[in-house]
């Protein structure tokens, strides 16, 4: 079991950085943090060849619509998650990400007052890869 966690910086990323070393974590191989903005961070894991099951985005509110398609553009192009691999998009009920700009596939969207979970699944034959 391994987390790749990303953060840009700020409040979050010091709380990260800090549980990460109480918990004795964080030079370990079962967590890694970069403090950088996610775009990039995916670009340089899909240079690395990193595949994942699962890729969480809490982006802020405001912005999820534009960063979960480029997100998913770089998750695709740099072949980020397994065959079965799943993104997940936290965002506002009122601002959900563009299902049909998204190259991945549409699961379901699970509310939690107003909050949203929307699940993508990897489809490669959506994307018109065998």
């Amino acid at each position: 079991v391994r987390a790749t966690l990303v953060d840009k910086g700020g409040e979050p990323a010091r709380m990260i950085s800090q549980n990460l070393e109480k918990i004795r974590m964080k030079d370990s191989e079962e967590f890694r943090f970069y403090r950088m903005g996610v775009l990039p961070a995916l670009e340089m894991l899909a240079s690395k060849g990193e595949k994942f099951d699962i890729i969480f985005m809490d982006p802020p509110y405001r912005i999820v619509p534009d960063l979960a398609r480029d997100a998913a553009e770089l998750i695709c192009r740099g072949d980020l998650l397994n065959d079965d691999g799943m993104l997940i998009v936290e965002h506002a009920e009122d601002n959900p990400p563009e299902y049909d700009q998204i190259a991945l596939e549409h699961v379901r969207s699970c509310s939690y007052g107003i909050t949203v979970l929307t699940f993508f699944k990897n489809n490669k034959e959506k994307r018109g890869i065998s």
